[in-house]
């Protein structure tokens, strides 16, 4: 082999290498390339006033590539978006009305919850104060009044068609005079000539 053909080989050999070498090489910086895509969102944070601006704004820090973390991109601007759609005036609006129904409907609740109390107090107190006649356990002793009755003794409600007259200057009609022990019916004019009797007007028992 002459020195120029040797020659030439050796060129023909380096060329052969440096273009191989050159094609990895691509391979390689696009293989780069594609990671850092897949796990970065923007340039490279190359100095430290970047990179705590960045982490300020909620981002987490790639540690391999010095970049913004591109699932943590995602995250941030996921939570952004919901915050000022939340906040939007119409939202802010609709939960304001939502706030409002919530407290009328606690305060009718409440209103009620007062008014079905204070109904049971009257019921009950109109049941203590009801029209009863209390026997004694040997019969001896009938008297009407109200409320409950002594221990041991017999209650009976009594119904009256009409309420019980209080002593008046203007009763004028027919009323019935009852004795306290239920022993002595009378039909008299105006008031009951016993102060203590229970008056009613006639039909009432």
């Amino acid at each position: 082999m002459t020195l120029l053909s040797r020659a030439f080989a050796i060129v023909l050999t380096m060329l052969s290498v440096s273009i191989l070498m050159s094609g990895c090489s691509t391979a390689e910086d696009e293989a780069s390339s594609s990671a850092y895509s897949a796990a970065c969102e923007g340039p490279p944070l190359r100095n430290i006033e970047l990179r705590n601006a960045a982490q300020e704004d909620g981002y987490d820090i790639n540690p391999r590539y010095n970049c913004i973390d591109k699932a943590s991109f995602v995250a941030v601007h996921e939570q952004r978006a919901k915050w000022e759609a939340a906040n939007t005036p119409a939202a802010l609006a609709q939960v304001a009305a939502e706030r409002a129904k919530r407290i009328a409907d606690e305060q009718a609740h409440a209103v009620a919850t007062a008014a079905s109390r204070e109904s049971a107090v009257q019921r009950s107190s109109t049941a203590s104060a009801a029209l009863v006649r209390c026997t004694s356990a040997d019969g001896q002793r009938s008297v009407l009044q109200r409320g409950p009755c002594a221990l041991g003794e017999t209650q009976t409600q009594v119904s009256a068609t009409s309420a019980l007259m209080e002593r008046s200057d203007a009763n004028t009609g027919l009323i019935r005079c009852t004795s306290r022990d239920g022993k002595n019916v009378s039909i008299q004019r105006g008031n009951c000539a016993n102060p203590d009797d229970y008056q009613q007007r006639l039909g009432d028992r």
